[in-house]
């Protein structure tokens, strides 16, 4: 996991910031205790995960499921999920317009149809984009 604004730091643990301080990340219970993450964004900032490459490898088409609930919401153009899968290989989702409907409605799932080909052996990585006045708990994230 990586949270990035102007630069990246990576976290290992369950609390961090990203190095200019527009994302902060502290655990939260949502199935047991301590088993989500809270992302709080003060300004523009990313959230990356990097995947292992045999997560994705062979699949097509590729669903990908979010277990989160939205606390705060950034303004609905600054939300997006962007996911790479190799070199030339990315696709950008504007999440705003869901987000929007799931403030304060508790954990939902969002599911998303990805239209990217699963590459053998790439390297995927997805990122959540957001700006100031975003707030989201994320307890999962799955493909399938």
């Amino acid at each position: 996991l990586s949270l990035a604004d102007s630069s990246a730091a990576t976290i290992t643990g369950s609390r961090g910031k990203s190095p200019a301080g527009f994302v902060m990340m502290t655990p939260v219970d949502n199935r047991a205790q301590e088993d989500a993450r809270r992302f709080v964004f003060t300004g523009d900032a990313a959230i990356r995960w990097t995947l292992p490459k045999q997560t994705v490898a062979g699949r097509a088409p590729v669903r990908e499921l979010i277990d989160m609930s939205v606390t705060g919401r950034a303004l609905q153009n600054q939300v997006a999920l962007v996911v790479t899968c190799g070199d030339g290989c990315s696709q950008t989702i504007p999440i705003g317009d869901a987000m929007a409907l799931a403030e304060g409605k508790g954990w939902r799932t969002l599911e998303l149809d990805l239209n990217l080909p699963a590459t053998q052996g790439a390297q995927w990585q997805i990122a959540l984009t957001g700006g100031k006045g975003l707030s989201v708990d994320i307890g999962a994230m799955r493909l399938q």
